[in-house]
């Protein structure tokens, strides 16, 4: 079910490139923790975190919604994973970058236990809402 909202009026500004927002790292010191930062909260750049144990990340998909405020606009939409090791965001090849028009509706492919940040770009008319599965992720 998606229940969730990730960003009600996502725009590039909103959901840019996560590589060039002030605090990268949407973790607490420490390289395996699972906690939040303050820093990553307070600037209001929502990316999706997995819930849950995480020896089930395996073989599941997380369904995900985009819906532009003006039904035949086009957008990009691309998935972005947080590597730890490098505190570095990156382009799972399995995920890349995608062309929509319209609403649409997909699925985040086995995220594992990490962290997924959904960039927003070239938007021809307004603006555009993603939703996704809270049962499963959890927007922070």
């Amino acid at each position: 079910m998606l229940l969730g909202v990730l960003v009600s009026a996502g725009t590039a500004t909103t959901n840019p490139n996560p590589n060039t927002l002030t605090t990268i790292s949407p973790f607490s010191s420490g390289t395996f923790s699972r906690t939040i930062s303050a820093a990553w909260k307070t600037q209001a750049k929502p990316a999706l975190f997995f819930q849950g144990n995480l020896s089930e990340t395996r073989n599941y998909k997380v369904p995900i919604a985009f819906v532009p405020s003006v039904s035949t606009a086009s957008y990009t939409a691309t998935m972005w994973k947080f590597v730890r090791k490098a505190n570095v965001w990156v382009v799972p090849k399995d995920y890349s970058s995608f062309s929509f028009t319209g609403a649409v509706s997909t699925y985040i492919e086995n995220p594992d236990e990490d962290a997924v940040f959904i960039q927003l770009s070239g938007i021809s008319s307004g603006n555009v809402a993603v939703y996704y599965d809270d049962s499963l992720m959890a927007a922070l």
